[in-house]
């Protein structure tokens, strides 16, 4: 989606990134990897177009991403 149009996801990240923090708290992993593999794409985007979180931004959604992504990872070593 985002390759299509990178100018209209770097324009509603904030958005996206919300959305995809409500749905840190879905308990099904198969949604969780396809999520992480979508914003690995979409933030690697942003840092190509050289954008930069807002304050806001990064704090309403990397502590759950570093959560989730610790849950993830510790749920594969086990």
């Amino acid at each position: 989606m985002c390759e299509v149009d990178s100018e209209a996801c770097v324009s509603n990240i904030d958005l996206i990134l919300k959305w995809h923090t409500l749905r840190f708290f879905d308990t099904n992993t198969t949604v969780l990897m396809k999520q992480l593999e979508y914003l690995q794409v979409l933030l690697s985007m942003a840092a190509a177009e050289r954008y930069h979180l807002h304050e806001l931004e990064a704090v309403s959604f990397i502590p759950y991403l570093i959560n989730k992504v610790g849950l993830v990872c510790f749920a594969d070593c086990v």
